[in-house]
């Protein structure tokens, strides 16, 4: 399965998996998981850095990188398609950064980790949680 880890769900395989839920740890863990995360999730961990929200035992880039390369992440880059479509997912949530994860999963045919209610009620968007 080709999953999309949002930010959180990137957080907590890294760090925190106890916060991950059954499903979403079982699909991760499978032998046919490709697991992806979007470019933006170093941005939202570096803003969480930087107001003190998120402490790390490195710098968010370094942390970023190294979490890639442990769990043989695929980072995704913010496309103009994915920019631009992310304006016009069907989401109920005003977090630009949501909503390039959205976009991304969508145009990418990914299916999305993550335990966010409004991403899981995103109309034609496949969630794992």
């Amino acid at each position: 399965m080709r999953l999309l880890l949002d930010t959180c769900a990137l957080l907590w395989l890294v760090g925190d998996r106890e916060k991950l839920s059954d499903a979403s740890l079982a699909a991760m863990t499978a032998h046919d998981a490709e697991l992806f995360v979007s470019a933006i999730s170093a941005f939202e961990i570096a803003v969480k850095v930087r107001k003190g929200r998120l402490s790390l035992p490195r710098s968010a880039r370094d942390w970023f990188h190294a979490a890639v390369c442990a769990h043989r992440l695929v980072e995704v880059p913010i496309s103009s398609s994915i920019a631009a479509h992310s304006c016009e997912v069907p989401l109920s949530h005003g977090d630009p950064a949501d909503r390039m994860i959205v976009a991304t999963a969508m145009l990418e045919g990914l299916a999305v980790v993550t335990s966010d209610h409004l991403i899981r009620s995103c109309p034609a968007l496949s969630v794992v949680w």
